[in-house]
């Protein structure tokens, strides 16, 4: 494979720069290895009318010099809302099509492969497209459940992605999804779990990274990282923390409950760029993932016993088990 075109329905940009930064750190790995890399990822511009500031077409570099190839056309997006017995992700992702295609067949070369970030509109996208320019496409499937697929219909997507050589799958969890729902064939779901890039997240001094932050250096700090709503549980584990007087919670991310996310516990609750993430972590004392789906407490800095007492007490405090 010598080209790829990605596509996504997100990619930073100069208005978003922390939107789907994963996706970027794939494309920039792809992009090192040698393989010409072309991203299309259509704005939704009546979503963010300050999309229109970003070039339609741009380039980055990697850390390494490499080059990636960047396509934001406009689009108009319908949403993934019920509407009476459908849902709107058909509309959205119909314009979404539509727009990529348009996308590829300017451009000089002609990639070796598409692939679609998640299932729609991008999966379906790319499936369509192996069919109208006969180009092998493959797919990634990163979700905790299989929302995605019930909004469009699971025998809909079936016949949709059904032009589709493989399938990304992020842990065996997702492939079972995958499996018990008959989505692919399961020969060509093969798991290859999330990475990170150590070179970059790494720990970095302590209060160097509490004044990078603004954080105060005697504070007990518990960060939280995604997105401010009720899967991802952000208020409960600041209901957790509200009768612990010596604990203070930085929240980075955004959405919909940053507005309750306030009080003298709250010492932050906003996004936080890529290139500040280490720190912000690195300031923390604990780390905790609280999510429906699962609960992960990890220790920073090897602080075993306090990890330990405060996991027991975000665990009797959330009643979640």
């Amino acid at each position: 494979m010598k080209s790829i075109c990605i596509v996504s329905s997100r990619y930073p940009t100069s208005i978003t720069p922390s939107e789907h930064v994963f996706v970027k750190q794939l494309v920039w790995e792809l992009a090192d290895l040698g393989i010409n890399c072309t991203v299309i990822s259509p704005l939704s511009v009546n979503q963010n009318p300050n999309f229109y500031k970003v070039p339609v077409v741009s380039e980055e570099k990697t850390n390494k010099g490499s080059i990636v190839n960047l396509r934001f056309p406009r689009y108009i997006s319908f949403g993934q809302k019920k509407l009476g017995n459908r849902n709107t992700v058909h509309f959205t992702t119909s314009v979404f099509h539509k727009t990529v295609l348009k996308e590829i067949k300017k451009l000089k070369i002609t990639p070796d492969v598409v692939y679609g970030h998640f299932l729609a509109p991008s999966g379906v996208t790319v499936s369509r497209i192996t069919k109208e320019l006969s180009i092998p496409s493959f797919v990634a499937f990163g979700e905790s459940t299989p929302w995605s697929i019930h909004n469009y219909g699971l025998d809909k997507i079936k016949n949709e992605l059904k032009h589709v050589s493989g399938v990304i799958s992020v842990s065996t969890e997702n492939k079972k999804i995958l499996g018990e729902l008959n989505v692919f064939p399961e020969d060509i779901i093969n798991v290859f779990p999330n990475g990170v890039r150590n070179d970059h997240y790494y720990q970095r001094d302590k209060k160097l990274s509490r004044e990078k932050m603004g954080f105060k250096e005697q504070d007990f700090i518990v960060a939280f990282v995604g997105r401010f709503n009720e899967r991802k549980g952000a208020l409960r584990v600041l209901k957790a923390v509200n009768d612990l007087d010596e604990i203070k919670v930085a929240f980075a991310g955004d959405g919909d409950d940053k507005s309750k996310l306030v009080g003298n516990k709250v010492i932050y609750n906003d996004r936080v760029t890529p290139e500040l993430m280490p720190y912000f972590l690195s300031a923390a004392d604990v780390f905790v993932y609280q999510h429906l789906m699962k609960v992960v407490v990890m220790q920073l800095l090897r602080r075993c016993l306090v990890v330990y007492q405060l996991f027991l007490r975000i665990y009797h405090a959330m009643r979640i088990f």
